[in-house]
């Protein structure tokens, strides 16, 4: 759902997302990949389901979407100083590589199960990630952040250069 702000070239979206109050985020380009996952994969609480409510989107857009995003993390975790943010941080390119060598958006649990076998020399980080994710961690946890900084710029340029 898009509102127009005060600023006609802005356009906002509404985001409901467990554990957060509904609030209003900027739709850029990143959201499309949010909406691409819903679509594919979305299940409706009443009426119809996503994919018939939601526009058909480019495969060729979601990566093109996915890349960028792919780009931005290495600056992006830098500023990621508790565990729950790193651990997102990990799963998110767990699933954008997914994306991209395999051509399908799965879930978080899915993409780490997938890196896991797919990048054994960083599986002991990923297992913390989707451990940490699923199990309900806490931010009073230790940080990880120079290793999930080495993660994400390691796994960012691996994107880049498939």
């Amino acid at each position: 759902v898009a509102a127009a702000t005060d600023d006609a070239t802005e356009r906002l979206i509404v985001r409901i997302s467990p554990g957060e109050d509904i609030h209003l985020l900027p739709a850029t380009s990143h959201r499309l990949l949010t909406w691409a996952s819903v679509r594919g994969a979305g299940r409706p609480l009443i009426g119809l389901p996503p994919s018939e409510l939601l526009p058909p989107i480019d495969p060729a857009r979601v990566r093109s979407a996915a890349l960028d995003h792919v780009r931005d993390w290495p600056s992006w975790v830098l500023q990621m100083r508790h565990p729950g943010g790193q651990a997102y941080a990990v799963l998110t390119l767990c699933r954008a590589l997914h994306l991209f060598v395999e051509r399908s958006q799965v879930s978080k649990l899915r993409a780490a199960n997938y890196a896991i076998a797919a990048l054994p020399d960083r599986a002991e980080l990923i297992v913390w990630a989707r451990d940490w994710w699923y199990a309900g961690g806490s931010d009073d946890d230790e940080s990880r952040h120079r290793e999930v900084t080495g993660f994400v710029q390691d796994v960012s340029a691996r994107i880049r250069d498939l």
